[in-house]
């Protein structure tokens, strides 16, 4: 399988620590491209990795965030699901593990985006054996993606959403994850794919 791993930029940082994860990733029996790909901002960039991704004829995107560490085994513990999109999971942004934080991630119960799943509840069900977790959407900081996923949902994959109310929103990687779930693509993240996510210092997900 051709895979791209892409990291989505529009101020073109990239963290050293992220860099040298995914430099260091086991690309097992795939054919690895790496890129880093910009955009005026997160849905942009992300829209320009899966057209690129498409037109250079890749099976799949490994996306990872600028700000995200991935594991070693991350690319192939997702791909091994065989499922269309497939997450990792990180700390969800400003919030920290027990006993400094409520260890809520970056992946949501079904069926509420408001309902992010703790790092606690991941470690039971990984100790449980159950590793494919079903889920409503999440970012898109560690994310397998293979081209059916694009092919059946419509350009622009990726917007960042305000509703006429002006209250409520929707990331562009929710946007894409409510795309996915109209074309009938379940949605599922991998409960041994915990990422660093970095804020003051890398918060690591168990």
């Amino acid at each position: 399988m051709r895979v791209m791993v892409a990291i989505p930029t529009f101020d073109g940082g990239i963290k050293p620590k992220t860099f040298e994860s995914v430099a260091n990733i086991d690309r097992g029996e795939h054919d690895v491209s790496f890129r880093s790909i910009s955009g005026y901002d997160c849905a942009k960039a992300r829209t320009n990795i899966a057209d690129e991704m498409l037109e250079r004829g890749f099976d799949a995107v490994l996306m990872v965030d600028s700000d995200v560490v991935v594991p070693h085994d991350a690319l192939t513990l997702l791909d091994s699901w065989g499922e269309p999109v497939m997450l990792g999971y990180y700390a969800h942004q400003g919030s920290f593990a027990p006993p400094h934080g409520d260890g809520k991630t970056s992946i949501c119960k079904p069926p509420s985006y408001h309902d992010q799943y703790t790092s606690a509840e991941i470690a039971e069900m990984r100790e449980r054996g159950e590793f494919r977790v079903p889920i409503r959407g999440g970012g898109m900081g560690c994310a397998l993606i293979r081209r059916e996923a694009f092919e059946r949902t419509m350009f622009p994959w990726f917007r960042f959403v305000v509703y006429p109310d002006r209250h409520g929103v929707l990331s562009e990687d929710l946007f894409f994850c409510s795309q996915c779930r109209e074309a009938g693509i379940d949605l599922y993240a991998d409960a041994r794919v915990g990422c660093g996510h970095m804020f003051r210092h890398i918060e690591t997900m168990p």
